[in-house]
């Protein structure tokens, strides 16, 4: 290897190493906060398209308010609760719409899913 290019890497990479370092120890929140912020705008948009496609419901009215109200709560959360959650509860409401019916058992199983991961007003961060 050529001493140019030797030098070349070891600056690159120390400058890499660096810029790496300063984000996980100064940036780390904002990184997170934008990545939770577009992870929940594309979470929410892909689920009420497909909620578009259930039929009309008490139930689909129901879960779409639970959500609705789930979804703001998270947001306004930290960003590790909201992945860890998101994911759990979006598997569980896709599995209830996928035959593009809610019946009335399905959303009282999902009620009590979606219970687990609320909290109360006081315990929210």
């Amino acid at each position: 290897m050529k001493k140019g290019c030797f030098l070349t890497f070891v600056i690159i990479f120390t400058v890499i190493v660096g810029i790496a370092v300063y984000i996980k120890k100064y940036k780390l929140n904002d990184v997170k906060n934008f990545a939770k912020e577009k992870l929940s705008g594309v979470v929410i948009d892909e689920f009420k398209d497909s909620m578009k496609k259930v039929k009309p419901s008490v139930y689909k009215d129901s879960l779409q308010n639970d959500l609705d109200r789930f979804f703001k709560i998270k947001t306004e959360s930290n960003a590790d609760s909201v992945l860890k959650s998101y994911g759990k509860v979006i598997d569980e409401a896709a599995t209830i719409i996928k035959d593009f019916e809610i019946e009335p058992y399905e959303y009282t199983n999902f009620k009590n899913i979606l219970a687990k991961y609320e909290r109360s007003k006081k315990n929210r961060n």
